[in-house]
């Protein structure tokens, strides 16, 4: 399957810029990809860009070596360098689940922290699910059940319980939100 199909292009020997006289934009060509115009082998692409023409302009790695060719229909063969990124991407995406499947079921399952293993071999350390639920029941038994809303200000922290009393809490309470 072709990248990109242009119906009318136009090249000289000895030149390495192929000009689309048919309008066709080659916005998915690529370096690497290929040129073939005709029964020609294919050339190496290294770039598109538009002339002071304003005609969309093929340039080849190499200037072209066949005959010249006046509006003929080319097209552009992509290469392996997309999808070879593509398969090392799903690779690596692969390899980061197989590494943390069973951190991951720790993560759901366990209490405590779990490592996770990253790509480039450093871990990250994370609170289980289990463990935030835990923390989070035990500060809301802390505070009876009301559940903070709104950030106090440092400078002047007050108890939920008793406002004239001082705390170091982080949180101010609102009965509205009751759980239970």
């Amino acid at each position: 399957m072709a990248a990109f199909t242009a119906s009318q292009l136009s090249i000289n020997n000895g030149k390495n810029s192929a000009v689309i006289n048919s309008d066709e934009a080659p916005e998915q060509v690529q370096y690497g990809d290929f040129l073939v115009v005709g029964d020609f082998a294919p050339a190496q692409i290294n770039r598109t860009y538009v002339n002071t023409d304003n005609l969309h302009v093929i340039e080849l790695v190499k200037p072209w070596r066949n005959s010249n060719q006046l509006n003929q229909p080319a097209i552009v063969i992509p290469t392996t360098v997309n999808f070879k990124d593509t398969v090392n991407a799903l690779k690596d995406a692969n390899t980061l689940i197989n590494d943390n499947m069973q951190a991951m079921q720790d993560w759901q399952t366990k209490e405590g922290q779990v490592t996770f293993s990253n790509l480039d071999g450093t871990q990250t350390a994370v609170k289980t699910l289990k463990q935030m639920e835990l923390e989070f029941n035990a500060l809301l038994a802390r505070f009876g059940g009301n559940l903070p809303t709104d950030p106090v200000d440092p400078e002047e922290p007050t108890d939920p319980v008793d406002p004239e009393e001082p705390t170091n809490e982080q949180f101010t309470f609102k009965d509205q939100f009751t759980w239970g």
